[in-house]
């Protein structure tokens, strides 16, 4: 009976050893800040989810013509990713459940539209193209988010020649849980929303998208001398 006991004692002791030795290593993960239970990846449904007024207030000068938003062309050097997660090494990346150039235009006309401007679905029937290349579409997130969106911009007239062509640029940043979908979505779409109301608030596209807007570098109409 005794040597029993004393049996069960050691594998009480051992087996407290063991709960001791793997607190401690538990521990010392914890605190040497390695990942646990991070995913590999992440992907974000690309959806609007605007939490603030965009920078700019915008209304025109004059009233804008009917304008056709051409399908944004990609220009950017992450094609794959639309940002990452840079708390651990290495970086955690992520992506776009869909083409970031297709969330961008369909952004772009929703704002052009509260802005008072005639959107329609062709160039035929349009005073004014907007044709649009995305240069950079970007949330990091170390701890806190951070986004930038630009986009180089030309209007054209229907027959193609330039009106005005320029670049915009948008950011916005904000804290929250760790690779959280809804925090991306939330500074992506509020850098788009700058970007947007940055140009539109810029005087020489508005003038580009007055009807009978001249061409950019168009020749000056000589004057007519009167008869003396």
């Amino acid at each position: 009976m005794h040597t029993n006991s004393r049996r069960l004692g050691g594998t009480s002791r051992g087996f407290g050893l063991l709960v001791t030795w793997a607190a401690l290593l538990g521990g010392m993960t914890m605190a040497s800040g390695c990942p646990t239970n991070k995913p590999s990846s992440l992907t974000v449904p690309l959806q609007l989810r605007t939490t603030q007024m965009p920078n700019a207030v915008v209304s025109f000068a004059q009233t804008p013509g009917r304008v056709y938003v051409a399908p944004v062309q990609d220009g950017r050097t992450e094609k794959d990713r639309i940002g990452e997660n840079r708390e651990n090494t290495p970086p955690t990346p992520v992506y776009g459940d869909s083409s970031p150039t297709e969330f961008v235009r369909t952004a772009v006309v929703e704002q052009l539209k509260n802005d008072g401007v005639t959107i329609v679905q062709s160039a035929d029937g349009a005073d004014a193209v907007l044709a649009m290349t995305l240069n950079r579409f970007w949330a990091q997130e170390s701890p806190n988010y951070d986004a930038q969106v630009i986009l180089a911009v030309e209007v054209r007239n229907r027959g193609g020649a330039a009106l005005w062509s320029g670049t915009t640029s948008g950011h916005d940043g904000t804290f929250g849980r760790s690779l959280s979908a809804e925090n991306y979505q939330q500074v992506l779409s509020n850098a788009l929303a700058n970007a947007v109301s940055g140009l539109v608030a810029k005087p020489q596209f508005q003038e580009a998208l007055r009807p009978q807007a001249q061409p950019a570098h168009a020749p000056a109409r000589a004057k007519k001398h009167q008869k003396p």
